[in-house]
C-alpha cells in the first residue's frame, strides 16, 4: 500500500456524483439513465450508473453512492464500512491541475456506442519537460452539462473542453503503453431509486484512510483510493474484463 494518497482515478470519475441535479422532495420509482462498464489497467474492473436521481460507481470491494446531493458514500462491501465525502473535500484532496503542452486532435471512432474524438497532449514537469504523451478519447454525445464534463476531466488529469472522457492511456517515452481508463460499453436504461439508497448494516469511520485501514489486506481496495499510476507503472497488474469482448469499441 502507498503511505499518501495520489488521486482517485475512477472512470467518469468521482465528480459524476456531484454534479448531478439535486433530488426532487418525491423522486420517482426510475428514471432513464447510463450504465457503463469500465476498466483500469490499476483498479480492474468498474460499473458505473448515472441518471437524474443520482450515480453508484461499483467495483470489486468498493461501492460510491451519491443520490443527488453535494455529499458521495463511500462502501468498503468487504469490511462494512463506509464514509462520507463533501465536493469540496475531494476537490482539495484529488483534483489535480499538471501542466499540459501542445493538444492534437486524431480520428474519430465509435467508442461504447458513442461518437468519440481522438486526441494527445503531452504530461509535462513543472519545468516543462515531456513526463508521458496522454492519449485520450471523449465524446459530446451524452448531452452532459461542460461545467460536469470539464471537472471530470480534471480529475483525470486532461484538458478541460473537449467532452466526457471514455479512454485514456499514458504513453511513456519506451513505449510502454498503460491504460488509465478503458469504456467497454454503455447502456441507456431505465434505473431504479433504490439503486442509491443508503446501505444497511454498515459502519460509519472518519474517512477514506480509515475505511483502508479497517481492512488492510485488500490491497484491490487500496489500491482504487490509493494508487497513482506515474508512480507504479512498471508493476501496473493485467486489467480484468468487464464485460463481454463483443462490445469493446470499435477501433483498436
Amino acid at each position: 500500500m502507498l503511505d499518501k494518497p495520489a488521486k482517485l482515478l475512477l472512470p467518469l470519475i468521482f465528480l459524476t456524483v456531484f454534479l448531478l441535479p439535486c433530488a426532487q422532495a418525491a423522486p420517482p420509482a426510475c428514471t432513464q439513465g447510463w450504465i457503463f462498464h469500465q476498466v483500469s489497467e490499476y483498479h480492474g474492473a468498474m460499473v458505473l450508473h448515472l441518471s437524474l436521481l443520482g450515480a453508484k460507481i461499483s467495483s470489486k470491494n468498493l461501492t460510491l453512492v451519491m443520490p443527488g446531493k453535494n455529499i458521495a458514500t463511500i462502501y468498503n462491501d468487504a469490511n462494512k464500512t463506509y464514509t462520507q465525502l463533501s465536493k469540496k473535500i475531494w476537490m482539495e484532496r484529488y483534483a489535480l491541475h499538471p501542466r499540459i503542452g501542445k493538444i492534437t486532435k486524431g480520428k474519430s471512432a465509435m467508442v461504447a456506442g458513442h461518437k468519440a474524438t481522438q486526441y494527445f497532449a503531452d504530461r509535462l514537469t513543472p519545468r516543462g519537460r515531456k513526463m508521458l504523451t496522454m492519449e485520450f478519447w471523449t465524446t459530446t454525445d451524452l448531452g452532459l452539462p461542460k461545467e460536469f464534463t470539464d471537472d471530470c476531466l480534471s480529475i483525470c488529469e486532461l484538458p478541460p473542453g473537449v467532452g466526457m472522457p471514455l479512454k485514456i492511456y499514458w504513453i511513456y517515452s519506451d513505449k510502454q503503453r498503460n491504460t488509465i481508463l478503458d469504456t467497454l460499453d454503455s447502456k441507456k436504461t431505465s434505473i431504479a431509486a433504490s439503486e442509491f439508497k443508503p446501505k444497511a448494516g454498515y459502519k460509519r469511520v472518519n474517512d477514506e484512510m480509515d475505511l483502508i485501514i479497517a481492512d488492510d489486506a485488500n490491497n484491490d481496495f487500496a489500491s482504487l483510493l490509493l494508487d497513482d499510476p506515474g508512480t507504479s507503472r512498471k508493476t501496473a497488474p493485467k486489467a480484468r474484463s468487464a464485460a463481454p469482448s463483443s462490445k469493446a469499441s470499435s477501433f483498436h
